[in-house]
């Protein structure tokens, strides 16, 4: 095996790359340091099926540009991961859910090309997930090949991209490790060094037929390093092969998803990883979401909030997704809809465009794909050429009214702490949770009142146990 075949379990995808380098290959001096994985830390028990696949809950394949497959990886692995522990098989609601292919990309790139030009390590995308995690893609700012981030649009993405951070990060070193990964619903990402071969039958050199199989060879012409995702498996297909999906377009291969023998793979693969959101827990029977300041809440009308909750309301950004499958993905202010917003209609494949002032719905002359951050949204949706009805709002399109978390919801409001003359009152049994700057605990140190006017709120400093820099108070009734 070329650098021998490293998978670096981040816990999560495997996704492929277009006709142009856009992998900068690891070498091995550059994986160590990170920790070998062993199964018994995934606790995985029984025998191998035969064959697995995730396919069902794969977000749909796109076409990348430029050299933005490390990108396009991480949205084919994260969307599977979320769509497996939501459940979410509707091809038009994967599409609405995905997270975001460009929003490390822009971020990490050290100069600014719109074409997406400058290649990438996978390596340093798997560190910027451990310490940024990734947002939704309908979640404005709308990023693309041709955004620039400063600090103030990197700030307000942090909001709703931190609580999908990553834990770790391994290295796998076997192809019956990534078979283990992708029976436990672990999608692989790993970077591969591809020729010529790889591309479609008809193009030099191409292999890849509507059977989805890629054959290298001896004579391919090496053409670099390209990021593709593994999300399935099958002992008997062509004498043992991985499923992989891609960012070359549906047209590609199998509906653009392809075949790599294994026997192949240990030749080509440089390197892999999966990833493991913090928020994505082991039980595949339920999704638990749950921050300091964002949650997901199941209401009684079977709608689902998820986002930015403060003070036991909606707040910041988010989306509901409806008990009939439709997704809405916009902004809250103290629980009304407040700014720009994306309704998908499931069933009509429709994406309907809105901004509310304090729960109002604004006028057409206000809204539309045409201002200023929604340009980039219709560059970005061109770059996802999905087949996709764009509407601007009537003014007598009715939303379903925000609902009231119920009582079993729990969320906090974490605040920087600030120094405040008030009476304490000290704890003597400590409650922990996590801290969200790092990988220690929060433990609770003291309770006091404080109030803004005739507003009082009782508050519980907090403190981690291993930045004592890292303190919050925690608000609460």
């Amino acid at each position: 095996m070329k650098n021998s075949f490293l998978l670096l379990v981040l816990n999560l995808t495997i996704c492929s790359f277009v006709f142009s380098q856009g992998l900068q290959l690891a070498t091995q001096e550059q994986l160590e340091g990170y920790e070998v994985w062993v199964d018994d830390k995934r606790g995985f028990t029984g025998e191998l099926p035969s064959s697995f696949t995730m396919e069902e809950y794969c977000p749909p394949v796109m076409t990348q540009t430029g050299n933005s497959c490390v990108g396009w990886s991480i949205y084919a692995a994260m969307s599977t991961m979320y769509n497996v522990l939501g459940n979410h098989t509707n091809h038009y609601q994967k599409f609405a859910l995905a997270f975001d292919p460009y929003f490390i990309y822009v971020s990490l790139r050290k100069g600014y090309e719109e074409d997406c030009d400058e290649p990438m390590y996978m390596k340093d995308a798997m560190e910027f997930l451990l310490d940024h995690g990734n947002k939704r893609w309908g979640l404005d700012p709308y990023y693309a090949c041709k955004s620039k981030v400063d600090a103030d649009k990197f700030n307000s993405t942090k909001w709703v991209a931190q609580p999908f951070a990553v834990n770790n990060i391994y290295i796998i070193e076997s192809i019956n490790d990534i078979k283990e990964c992708v029976v436990d619903y672990q999608p692989v990402m790993t970077g591969v060094e591809y020729g010529e071969s790889m591309g479609p039958l008809g193009a030099p050199g191409g292999t890849v037929g509507s059977d989805g199989l890629w054959r290298p060879n001896n004579n391919d012409k090496e053409v670099g390093g390209h990021a593709i995702t593994v999300v399935g498996y099958d002992d008997y297909k062509f004498g043992g092969a991985f499923r992989i999906m891609n960012s070359w377009g549906a047209d590609y291969g199998d509906d653009g998803f392809i075949w790599i023998k294994y026997s192949d793979f240990e030749i080509v693969a440089n390197e892999a990883y999966a990833i493991y959101p913090k928020l994505f827990k082991a039980d595949k029977e339920e999704l638990t979401i749950e921050t300091s300041y964002y949650t997901r809440i199941e209401f009684e009308s079977g709608n689902i909030y998820e986002g930015t909750y403060v003070d036991g309301q909606m707040h910041g950004q988010g989306c509901y997704i409806y008990e009939n499958g439709n997704v809405f993905f916009t902004s809250f202010d103290e629980g009304e809809y407040d700014g720009y917003g994306l309704y998908f209609d499931i069933e009509e494949w429709k994406m309907i465009d809105f901004k509310h002032d304090k729960g109002a719905l604004t006028s057409r002359e206000e809204r539309g794909f045409g201002s200023a951050s929604k340009s980039e949204l219709d560059t970005y949706l061109e770059i996802f050429s999905i087949d996709i009805n764009k509407e601007t709002a009537d003014l007598d399109f009715e939303l379903p009214e925000t609902e009231k978390a119920p009582k079993k919801a729990t969320t906090f409001n974490f605040n920087k702490t600030n120094n405040y003359n008030i009476k304490k009152t000290e704890i003597k049994e400590s409650t922990t949770t996590d801290c969200p700057d790092c990988y220690g605990t929060l433990v609770t140190t003291y309770e006091t009142e404080y109030c803004v006017g005739e507003r009082c709120k009782n508050r519980t400093l907090y403190k981690c146990n291993y930045d004592s820099t890292h303190a919050y108070w925690i608000y609460h009734d």
